[in-house]
């Protein structure tokens, strides 16, 4: 790293102060040369501040699938939708819905449970076929559900069936009720699998007419011989034509994902500026991809994530808050107090009086195709009403 003296007697100092609206890019042309050309000089990006409105944490081009809620129509085969379709919504990731912090996420996915438990709960389980049982048969702890009008709602509250929280790392944990497990099952594609960090939590089904189902993933539970378990085998009659069996649950569970979601949700890695100053050309390697980079300055999203876990005297978990830094609005990701600047050597000052900068983000995106994450660098698009500013610090070797 290179050491720059800022304080010492007859050094030739130069700011640069940068502000531009609505472009990703801002260019200017001096009338003057900056810099005394028989000098030679270190520069560093001193203050950077750029709005991240068009930056949430995870972005789709048009609306796509995350999960839906399938019914478990015990003794039908799941391979034809009619036989598992809920007339709810499957919960959708679209453009103009955007998070900025995955607390804010993972709430979302809570309203929209609570919007599936009142609906289920207005209309009831009054009929056991059609869900988890093998006709009308109430088999406890599979039981009918009386519907409630509004009235009932109000005075009682809604079924239990459904709930999304964060897990002291960040994972992801799905819960559902008894009554959830053995009446329905969730289904999530393959991108909202790798989204929320479910990828070795929830199973494909593995076969049907030869070909492999993609991209669905199936979570559902049964309990057999008292053991509880997600397994394919355990809920599907795979030899008997993919057909549902029932669950017999006689508890909540919940499942945690693999990954936490700040690092799978949350797909923002840095933002950076690229200039044409002339610096010697450094090589990057991005996914085992040579590249030319002509990058001065790059701020990392840190994810500092604390968590707070109250326990009760006999040892009995109460309740945790989990506390996050959130990169929304106009952000400063250099201050001018920080003490640390990356340097870089100007090659020459001669005539130095154009500039250009270009202000990027990199994200992780994920491939269907080949079931990866990789790293794309792509411009920050900066809306009309909204800014970027940045400061440059010319100082001289001698």
């Amino acid at each position: 790293m290179t050491s720059v003296q800022i304080n010492r007697v007859g050094l030739d100092q130069t700011t640069l102060d940068l502000m531009q609206t609505g472009s990703d890019q801002t260019v200017v042309q001096l009338k003057h040369n900056l810099l005394d050309e028989k000098l030679s000089y270190h520069f560093g990006v001193t203050s950077l501040s750029v709005p991240l409105n068009e930056a949430p944490i995870f972005k789709v081009a048009v609306d796509t699938e995350i999960m839906r809620i399938g019914r478990r129509n015990a003794g039908n085969t799941v391979t034809l939708a009619v036989n598992t379709t809920v007339a709810y919504n499957a919960y959708i990731a679209d453009d103009s819905r955007k998070f900025y912090d995955v607390t804010t996420f993972v709430r979302d996915m809570n309203n929209w449970a609570r919007g599936f438990e009142k609906f289920q709960t207005l209309l009831g389980i009054e009929n056991l076929a059609g869900y988890g049982g093998l006709g009308d048969v109430a088999n406890p702890p599979l039981i009918h559900l009386p519907h409630k009008d509004a009235a009932g709602i109000a005075a009682t509250g809604t079924y239990s069936f459904l709930n999304f929280k964060l897990s002291p790392d960040g994972r992801l944990i799905v819960t559902g009720s008894t009554h959830f497990f053995n009446n329905f099952f969730l289904k999530f594609t393959q991108f909202g699998a790798a989204l929320l960090g479910l990828g070795e939590a929830v199973h494909s089904v593995p076969l049907v007419g030869g070909a492999v189902i993609v991209p669905d993933y199936y979570l559902a539970y049964s309990t057999i011989a008292g053991v509880q378990s997600n397994s394919v085998a355990g809920w599907l009659d795979i030899p008997g034509g993919y057909l549902i069996l029932q669950g017999d649950n006689t508890k909540d569970v919940g499942t945690t994902g693999n990954a936490p979601l700040y690092q799978t949700a949350d797909q923002r890695v840095s933002v950076s500026v690229e200039s044409h100053l002339p610096v010697a050309s450094n090589v990057k390697i991005s996914d085992q991809k040579e590249t030319v980079d002509r990058t001065i300055v790059e701020k990392f999203f840190e994810s500092q994530l604390e968590c707070t876990v109250n326990f009760g005297q006999d040892g009995t978990f109460e309740s945790q808050q989990v506390t996050n830094n959130i990169y929304s609005g106009q952000i400063s990701f250099i201050k001018k107090s920080d003490r640390h600047t990356q340097w870089h050597r100007l090659m020459t000052a001669y005539q130095l009086s154009y500039f250009r900068f270009h202000l990027f983000l990199t994200r992780r995106v994920y491939n269907l195709v080949t079931n990866t994450w990789s790293l794309k660098k792509e411009a920050l698009k900066i809306p009309a009403e909204k800014y970027w500013d940045m400061q440059l610090r010319f100082v001289s070797d001698t």
